[in-house]
C-alpha cells in the first residue's frame, strides 16, 4: 500500500505545472510586445490570460496594447481521473515604459 501512495504522489509531480515564466520580444513593455507564458508540466499545459477587466484570451502569447495592463497566465494541466491542477503568476506595467511587476500565485 505504501508503494502505490509513492507512485501515485510522484506522477502527481511530473504532471503538474509547478511554476509560470514569462519571455518577451523586446526589452522592455511597448504596444506591439508579445509576451509568452511557459511553464514545465507533462504533458504540456493549456494556457489562458485573464486581463484587468476579466476578459479570457486562449493560448500562450498576448500582445500587448499601448497603455497600462495587467495580467494573468494560467497555466492548467489535467491528470487522469480528472483532476485539474493550475499554477498561476501575474504581470502588470505599462507598455510605454519599462518599469512592471511580478506576482506569483501557487495553488
Amino acid at each position: 500500500m505504501e508503494l502505490l501512495f509513492i507512485i501515485i504522489t510522484r506522477f502527481l509531480s511530473a504532471a503538474c505545472p509547478t511554476a509560470v515564466n514569462f519571455t518577451l520580444t523586446t526589452a522592455g513593455f511597448e504596444e506591439g510586445t508579445v509576451i509568452t507564458c511557459g511553464s514545465d508540466g507533462y504533458p504540456t499545459p493549456t494556457y489562458s490570460w485573464v486581463d484587468a477587466n476579466g476578459v479570457v484570451t486562449a493560448g500562450n502569447t498576448y500582445t500587448l496594447p499601448a497603455g497600462p495592463f495587467n495580467l494573468t497566465c494560467n497555466a492548467t494541466g489535467t491528470l487522469p481521473p480528472p483532476t485539474i491542477c493550475t499554477v498561476v503568476d501575474t504581470i502588470a506595467g505599462d507598455a510605454t515604459t519599462s518599469k512592471y511587476r511580478q506576482t506569483k500565485i501557487l495553488f
